[in-house]
């Protein structure tokens, strides 16, 4: 198995397991959709960087990022939705245009984002 760092660079499997600990460095981005109608209805959309290539060298580049959504609605389309993405680039613009999907859906929608001391209490 190759390990790759945000860069897509290959690196060993303590470098990626040191990286992976490190929540600054795996979180890109999160993002809460909350209606402020409907207080019971939230969606968290999370991009995250895990480095391993998801495409199984099936692809040019490794897809080593993804975003992922998680609602408070089990059958909500957009619930556990997930896209892979091989660059920082890609994934960055792909948590916006996720994010700007599902609020759209969202009745009233306020957006909060969250850094990973908010989510994690910080560094491990």
């Amino acid at each position: 198995m190759i390990f790759y760092d945000r860069n897509a660079l290959p690196i060993d499997r303590e470098q990626w397991a040191a990286l992976l600990e490190d929540d600054t460095y795996r979180h890109v981005r999160y993002t809460e959709i909350i209606s402020t109608v409907d207080l019971w209805s939230r969606c968290g959309v999370s991009t995250v960087w895990f480095g391993i290539d998801s495409s199984a060298g099936l692809l040019p580049m490794p897809l080593i990022f993804e975003t992922m959504t998680f609602t408070t609605d089990p059958i909500s389309e957009w619930d556990r939705y997930l896209e892979r993405y091989p660059t920082l680039t890609h994934a960055q613009a792909g948590h916006v245009r996720l994010v700007t999907s599902v609020a759209a859906t969202v009745l009233s929608p306020r957006l909060v984002d969250r850094e990973p001391a908010d989510l994690f209490g910080g560094q491990r």
